[in-house]
């Protein structure tokens, strides 16, 4: 196969973060714990090879300096297919770099978890180093100081206070069409745009739900308590905009909602001016979590997905982020934890207020 081996100083120069012991790595560099099994490593590697590309993903592969012996046990780890598969490598007797594919990632993942030949993924587009497996948790290490070029913001629930808004129109709403009350969909539904609302609406009432009539009156009565009580801002928005001005990074935004509702809420509360562009969901052809809508705001900034911030605090928004090669950052809403998405965010921070200690931390 074409997967050449590359040595230490052709890795380095690339911008891989390579250290002859772990303790180098604590030293020289920032680093957190992923617990992460084989299927979640896989899953997270997929996202770190989507975010620096093939051709700066990397695996140290020794296999080829083992015994004979000791080659017969890494193969009975994996599939015929799988063995076949190294077989066409041509790995040389000593320990190497190589290009790191789809299908090796899978074998190095599995191999790890089962802790029959441990490996350590470098990654050099956007530097990082994941040193792995202690009893399935993973050593992600990146350098001290990183680039951002970007914060992309979600809307509801992040900058605004408003899906408890939805929640309330919704019981309301429910309760006058003789539903009941419909507010906790809104934890089943959060970051989808309107047509996926309704076929989640459809899947659980059948295709005879009224949707158009009951987002007229949800949203009317939306509306209605908007008007009387304000949009009511998260903490530390203007704070954190404000942060940006400054350190000239450019801001967006990137919402389910459509425009109207969008431009509405942001020129309510004097923050249009403040986004370079503004992406809604009636400019996307697929909702959260397909990565569109993210991919379409980092195009329009000139920006990638290694550096550029996301801020969420859905489910599907997250998972959008990451599918996009994003860096996406938890701020909890409604949903206060996602145990099945937080092992692969950036992080996960109380409020928007919040955000500014990170990027000084971590970021310049």
């Amino acid at each position: 196969m074409g997967n050449r081996s590359y040595r230490v100083e052709e890795l380095t120069a690339r911008g891989g973060l390579y250290f002859e012991n772990i303790q180098q790595g604590f030293s020289d560099c920032r680093f957190r714990i992923r617990k992460l099994n084989q299927e979640k490593a896989v899953e997270y590697l997929r996202i770190l090879w989507k975010r620096n590309g093939e051709e700066d993903s990397f695996v140290d592969f020794y296999y080829g300096s083992l015994q004979e012996e000791e080659r017969r046990r890494v193969r009975a780890e994996i599939t015929e297919e799988e063995a076949a598969y190294l077989d066409q490598i041509d790995i040389p007797d000593a320990p190497v770099f190589l290009r790191l594919d789809e299908k090796l990632l899978e074998i190095c993942a599995k191999l790890n978890d089962k802790e029959a030949l441990f490996s350590t993924f470098y990654f050099t587009r956007y530097p990082c180093t994941l040193w792995g497996n202690y009893n399935q948790e993973y050593v992600e290490f990146c350098p001290k100081k990183r680039k951002l070029g970007a914060v992309l913001f979600d809307m509801d629930g992040l900058m605004y206070d408003t899906e408890r808004v939805v929640k309330r129109s919704w019981d309301e709403a429910g309760e006058r069409m003789g539903c009941g009350r419909l507010g906790d969909h809104i934890f089943h539904t959060l970051g989808m745009n309107l047509k996926r609302r309704r076929e989640y609406f459809r899947s659980v009432y059948g295709q005879e739900f009224p949707f158009e009539e009951f987002t007229e009156i949800y949203r009317a009565i939306s509306h209605r308590i908007l008007e009387t009580e304000g949009i009511p801002v998260k903490k530390g928005l203007y704070e954190l905009l404000d942060y940006l001005d400054q350190k000239g990074i450019l801001c967006a935004v990137a919402t389910s909602s459509s425009s109207r509702h969008a431009f509405g809420n942001l020129e309510k509360t004097g923050l249009r001016s403040r986004f370079r562009t503004v992406i809604s969901g009636d400019e996307v052809t697929k909702s959260k979590p397909d990565p569109e809508i993210y991919e379409k705001a980092m195009a329009a900034l000139g920006v990638e997905g290694g550096e550029t911030l996301v801020l969420e605090d859905s489910r599907n928004g997250l998972c959008s982020a990451l599918a996009a090669g994003a860096l996406p950052i938890m701020i909890p809403d409604l949903l206060r934890d996602l145990p099945d998405v937080e092992p692969f965010l950036e992080g996960k921070l109380q409020d928007l207020e919040a955000v500014i200690e990170y990027l000084d931390e971590n970021f310049g």
